[in-house]
């Protein structure tokens, strides 16, 4: 027989900023939140993409394999 004032079930670690978060601004910032985190990862990824068009071949392998012409 389960007590109703013991919450059993929680959401997994990853997700506990985000209720934190609810908790202070109200249910919206959940949407806002993941937007903008979101946001910041896909300017991340497009950034380093951007570097490694960029930079030179022998810059990504490193010292070991630099090829000396």
């Amino acid at each position: 027989m389960p007590i109703e004032s013991i919450e059993v079930t929680k959401p997994p670690w990853i997700f506990l900023p985000l209720f934190a978060i609810e908790n202070w601004v109200g249910i919206s910032a959940i949407l806002w939140i993941s937007v903008a985190t979101g946001a910041i990862l896909l300017l991340v990824l497009v950034g380093l993409a951007a570097l490694a068009w960029v930079t030179q071949g022998a810059e990504h392998i490193g010292s070991l394999f630099r090829i000396r012409a």
